[in-house]
């Protein structure tokens, strides 16, 4: 399930959306798309899976990552061209800069994240990942830029996913 939350310039948790038509909307107005495509468990992303991604994006680079840093966080930045990030294994927090703030997104298996041209972002696995990505995108097309993108008063992977659980009544039920 897919979480959006709206956070403001300070860092202040706000609006929070599990709805799928909501996060849409709100993904929407920063040219972001967002969604869920089955993944076969067995073979993860076959070939023709990925043919039919490509077109689907316009992309026609694939890169996977299995490992991340040791804190979990990935690079800060934009790329000259739409990058999608699909999700195969764990979840994913990508945070994207907004006029006003930040919107953060979590990704779980089978979500993808599809963020256009020069729009700032960082990604977050967590303290203990356990992710595979699938990272596609224009031959080419690596970071136009190293963005700081001041991320300051915002939750960590683990912080957010305790917060969601918290909010939605599920925290201490594992």
């Amino acid at each position: 399930m897919g979480v959006l939350a709206i956070f403001d310039a300070q860092g202040t948790w706000g609006k929070t959306h599990v709805c799928d038509h909501l996060m849409h909307k709100n993904l929407q107005a920063l040219g972001v798309r967002w969604g869920r495509q089955e993944i076969d468990a067995a073979r993860r992303v076959d070939a023709d899976r990925l043919v039919q991604s490509h077109a689907l994006w316009g992309t026609s680079s694939v890169e996977r990552i299995r490992r991340v840093p040791e804190d979990g966080r990935l690079q800060y930045h934009a790329r000259g061209a739409l990058v999608v990030h699909w999700v195969q294994e764990g979840t994913l927090l990508a945070y994207l800069q907004a006029n006003d703030g930040h919107v953060g997104v979590l990704c779980e298996a089978g979500e993808w994240l599809a963020i256009p041209a020069d729009l700032a972002y960082a990604l977050d696995a967590g303290e203990s990942p356990d992710l595979d990505l699938l990272v596609l995108s224009a031959a080419g097309s690596g970071p136009s830029e190293i963005q700081n993108l001041a991320l300051h008063g915002l939750p960590s992977h683990d912080a957010f996913v305790e917060t969601m659980l918290q909010m939605t009544g599920y925290a201490g039920e594992e």
